[in-house]
């Protein structure tokens, strides 16, 4: 199989790894950070999928606790990006029947052919509302891609995207990730 994609979240005093493969998204977990092991089936297969997934399975993990038991994964299939919910982060169930962000109905737009490789980011913003951020690779119909940013106040439902990519480069930058620093 091929692997991709790999999310590592600190849970309580474990390392999990939620990544790719041509079943869905998988989970490893490890007490030390060096020896994994793998749960017997995916989080997050093909199974029980709503309409606008059309058959692809689940892949590029982008994982975020909201808070203890208030666990989100985000997903892309279909060229479309989803979004499950948990309470323990092992079962994993869908929310709503459509994605909550689709490619550009602009199909000039960076992110008019497929959206992908989401990475959440959960703040809290100016007016102390918590803001849940995704970046995203927005592709165009030319093949391009850039990196786009979508967010929401609300804890769940669509996303509603920037108007401009936020970050763009002529080497077709993907798969974006966030790196934690303090008080920025």
């Amino acid at each position: 199989d091929e692997l991709d994609a790999p999310e590592v979240a600190r849970m309580g005093d474990e390392i999990w790894l939620f990544y790719s493969d041509a079943a869905g998204i998988e989970l490893a977990r490890s007490s030390d950070g060096e020896t994994f092991t793998q749960e017997l089936s995916p989080v997050l297969d093909g199974s029980a999928a709503p309409a606008w997934e059309g058959g692809a399975a689940p892949r590029a993990p982008g994982f975020v606790a909201l808070g203890p038991g208030e666990y989100r994964l985000f997903y892309e299939a279909n060229g479309r990006i989803g979004e499950a919910v948990s309470n323990d982060g092992l079962s994993w169930q869908r929310l709503g029947d459509a994605p909550v962000l689709e490619p550009d109905a602009v199909a000039a737009a960076f992110d008019g052919a497929s959206v992908g490789d989401p990475e959440p980011w959960v703040a809290i913003g100016a007016e102390g509302r918590r803001v849940t951020r995704v970046y995203y690779t927005g592709r165009a119909a030319d093949g391009s891609s850039a990196i786009g940013l979508a967010a929401r106040y609300a804890g769940q439902g669509g996303l509603q995207r920037a108007p401009a990519p936020a970050f763009t480069s002529p080497r077709v930058p993907f798969a974006p990730s966030i790196v934690s620093y303090r008080d920025f």
